[in-house]
């Protein structure tokens, strides 16, 4: 039976990865040979993040982030232990974008959106590219 599923988890991952996105979303990168910029993750990590971070929220769940999610917030630059908080206040606090606080900032001058209320929650959330 576990291996069943670990063989269906395995295909439904491929089948994530290669779906074709549309052309107003920025890719993942298993998005095909295109020269534009890239999220650096594939759509398939992109579901998992989501679908464990939604069970934590929903559970009421404090504390250590789960070890699946661990190296894709990594990957993302994000900080684990300010993840929860970030994802709570979406709706509130990143009405239009989500993002470092600095492409925020490039984002709004461009746009002419407002700057993010809360864009602090950005500051504390992503670690440092250098």
């Amino acid at each position: 039976m576990e291996l069943e599923n670990k063989e269906f988890d395995k295909s439904l991952e491929k089948q994530c990865d290669e779906t074709k996105q549309p052309a107003d979303l920025m890719a993942f990168a298993n998005g095909g040979k295109s020269s534009k910029a890239k999220i650096d993750f594939h759509l398939s990590d992109y579901l998992e993040l989501i679908d464990t971070t939604s069970r934590v929220i929903r559970e009421g769940k404090r504390g250590a982030v789960p070890e699946k999610i661990a190296p894709i917030l990594t990957r993302l630059y994000l900080n684990p232990q300010t993840w929860f908080n970030m994802i709570k206040c979406l709706q509130s606090g990143f009405s239009s974008a989500v993002g470092k606080a600095s492409a925020l900032l490039a984002f709004s001058m461009k746009s002419g959106a407002k700057i993010p209320k809360r864009i602090f929650f950005s500051k504390q959330s992503y670690l440092a590219t250098a």
